[in-house]
C-alpha cells in the first residue's frame, strides 16, 4: 500500500475517494486486492476496522452529507461512552439505501438540537435522551440525569420543540414520573412509593459534606436529618463498595443523620418506615 495513503488512514482512519479524487482508482483497486475495506460508499478503512464505532462515526464525518448522529450513537459518542452500539443512527434529510451497520433515519432537527462541535454533528443530549425513550424507557432518563447531561426543563423544552413525533406520548408520561429526579428504576419507584403514601417534605439527591468527605442521600428530609438510601444490587457486587457504604454510613450517622435503607424486597415498608421515624423526630 502507498505510503501517502496508510498515512492519511492512521490521521484520520478513513478516506473518501469522492473528496480524494485524486486516489479513488487508487483506492478501489486496493479494496478489490482485499487491502482496504469500505465503510460507507466511497469511504475507504484498513480491513477489520469497518465494523469498530469509532471508525463509522468516522466515516459519517468524512460523508459529504451532512449527517447528524442521533440514539444510541449521539449517546456514546458524548455522554455515554460505555454504551453499546452495534448499529449507527444517522439523521438525513432524505430516505437512504440500507447499509450494514448504519441505520438512516429521514428527519427534521431544530438546529438548536445538534451539537456541532466535533468532527459529526450530534443531537444534543435531551433529544439523545429522548430519542433513546422507545428503545429504553425511562432508564434512559435515569441514566442522563444520574451523570448530569440534561435537565427535567431541557428534556420538556426538545419534547416541545419536537411535536408529533410517534412515542411522544410515551415521553410525556415518563418525564412527568421523573418529576423528582430519579437516578435509577428503584429510585423512581422509591418516588412513587412516597407520592402515593402523601407523605412531604423530602428532597432527592442531596449534597451533604461530612467530614471533608462529599456525599448524595438519595432520599432525604435535611431538616430532620433523615435520610432514606435505595440499594440495588449492583452497587454491592464488589467487597470494596460494601465496606465503603459501611463506612459512608457511620460518617453520616456521626455527623446526626439517621440513615435508613431498603432494596427492591422491602420497598413496600418505606412508607411506613419513614412515618414512624419522623414523629419520633418532629
Amino acid at each position: 500500500m502507498r505510503q501517502d495513503i496508510r498515512t492519511l488512514l492512521e490521521h484520520d482512519g478513513v478516506i473518501n475517494a469522492t473528496t480524494r479524487p485524486e486516489l479513488a482508482r487508487t483506492l478501489n483497486s486496493l479494496r478489490f486486492r482485499g487491502e482496504l475495506a469500505t465503510v460507507l460508499p466511497n469511504i475507504y478503512t484498513l480491513p477489520g476496522k469497518e465494523e469498530d464505532f469509532t471508525t463509522r462515526l468516522a466515516a459519517a464525518a468524512a460523508s459529504t452529507r451532512p449527517y447528524v448522529a442521533v440514539g444510541r450513537a449521539a449517546a456514546r459518542a458524548t455522554w455515554w461512552p460505555e454504551l453499546d452500539c452495534p448499529v449507527v443512527g444517522l439523521a438525513y434529510h432524505e430516505a437512504l439505501v440500507v447499509r450494514a451497520g448504519f441505520e438512516f433515519q429521514e428527519r427534521y432537527i431544530p438546529p438548536s438540537l445538534i451539537n456541532r462541535s466535533g468532527a459529526l454533528p450530534v443531537t444534543m443530549a435531551p433529544l439523545t435522551v429522548l430519542d433513546l425513550i422507545p428503545e429504553m424507557g425511562s432508564n434512559a432518563v435515569d441514566e442522563a440525569l444520574r451523570r448530569r447531561v440534561v435537565t427535567l426543563g431541557q428534556l420538556q423544552s426538545a419534547l416541545a420543540m419536537t411535536p408529533r413525533r410517534r412515542g411522544n406520548v410515551e415521553r410525556r408520561e415518563i418525564i412527568k414520573d421523573s418529576r423528582d429526579t430519579p437516578w435509577s428504576a428503584l429510585e423512581r419507584q422509591a418516588h412513587r412509593v412516597l407520592r402515593e403514601a402523601r407523605i412531604k417534605g423530602w428532597v432527592t439527591n442531596l449534597h451533604v459534606t461530612v467530614g471533608g468527605s462529599t456525599y448524595y442521600l438519595d432520599i432525604a428530609w435535611p431538616q430532620l436529618m433523615i435520610a432514606a438510601e435505595i440499594d440495588g444490587y449492583e452497587f454491592h457486587s464488589t467487597r470494596d463498595s460494601f465496606h465503603a457504604d459501611r463506612r459512608r454510613d457511620a460518617a453520616l450517622t456521626a455527623a446526626g443523620w439517621h440513615v435508613l435503607h431498603f432494596s427492591s424486597e422491602t420497598l413496600t415498608s418505606l412508607p411506613d418506615a419513614v412515618t414512624s421515624l419522623l414523629r419520633t423526630k418532629r
